[in-house]
């Protein structure tokens, strides 16, 4: 955990990075159950003695946002498995294409976004055969629309965060594996198997290892 306030060069100082809770086992939804008391007391205020002043002063240090991976975020944002669900997007409500269908950012701009209302009670209305939440022109299951228990719901006690919005986008997963992987695949399979090992020498002579699965294979 890390104060957001700071400017970048002092955030990210060893000195400002507080470890809360780790696990070598649990999941990112179980550990975030353990420690989301002590968040709703940050919330709210707690106080504690400040050796500068010499005196007691209120702290209030509501949780702003989180930073992870995107497989991470799957786990915190409560949804099912991918291949199980029909609206795997933990942002909108894109309805899941046939796998050889591509799709693009406008997909998802086009479509509903979804909110922590919607997502309680999508939650707390699994059980039931039709819930009032009309996505797509059409009345679904609750649990049709692809969350699931895992942990992470317990972010949505918390006033101050919105587990739809304050998970911003991570760069590794949606641009070098996703857009740039992508790309490079498809780049690949449009040249001659001599142009291919030509982009694979000079892959090789750089000294990187991000391209290995893909340069000489068809």
């Amino acid at each position: 955990m890390v104060p957001a306030a700071l400017p970048l060069d002092e955030r990210n100082k060893q000195a400002n990075t507080h470890l809360i809770c780790v696990h070598n086992r649990l999941s990112s939804g179980e550990i975030v159950r353990s420690i989301v008391d002590d968040l709703k007391e940050l919330e709210e205020g707690v106080e504690m003695y400040d050796a500068g002043t010499g005196s007691k002063v209120l702290v209030v240090a509501p949780l702003n946002l989180i930073t992870a991976e995107n497989p991470a975020y799957g786990e915190l944002s409560c949804p099912k498995r991918f291949q199980s669900a029909s609206y795997p997007c933990r942002k909108c409500f894109f309805r899941k294409r046939k796998n050889d269908e591509r799709t693009t950012a406008n997909d998802h701009i086009s479509v509903k976004k979804r909110s922590k209302e919607e997502l309680l009670s999508i939650l707390y209305h699994r059980d039931k055969t039709k819930m009032k939440l009309n996505i797509g022109g059409r009345e679904e299951t609750a649990d049709h629309f692809g969350v699931s228990f895992s942990g992470g719901e317990a972010l949505l006690e918390l006033k101050a965060f919105d587990i739809t919005k304050d998970c911003p986008n991570e760069l590794l997963h949606n641009m070098m594996l996703g857009i740039t992987k992508y790309l490079m695949t498809d780049t690949c399979s449009y040249l001659k198997q001599v142009e291919l090992r030509d982009l694979g020498t000079q892959l090789k002579n750089y000294e990187s290892k991000a391209f290995g699965r893909i340069v000489g294979t068809r």
